[in-house]
């Protein structure tokens, strides 16, 4: 019965607070400016470098770092060569 209780409680605890972190970036570029509020932590990806991050975000109490789920431009289509007439 202790094990169903905890169960339910641990459980409850995570649908009350989702901590599914892709929904917490937004944007997608390289760069990320982490803002902490009261109870999370948001990520703005909109920076294209690290400094450009930092020098948009001097004297806030935010954070930049690299936008884990960046995955870079899109890849150039493969050159095919042509066959010899």
């Amino acid at each position: 019965m202790k094990l169903i209780l905890a169960t339910a409680a641990a459980l409850a605890a995570v649908f009350a607070h989702p901590s599914d972190s892709l929904a917490q970036f937004s944007g997608s570029a390289p760069f990320c400016v982490q803002i902490y509020t009261a109870d999370n932590i948001i990520s703005r990806c909109e920076y294209q470098t690290f400094a450009q991050c930092q020098a948009l975000n001097d004297g806030r109490n935010n954070t930049c770092a690299i936008n884990p789920y960046y995955k870079g431009p899109p890849a150039a289509p493969p050159h095919r060569q042509r066959s010899g007439y």
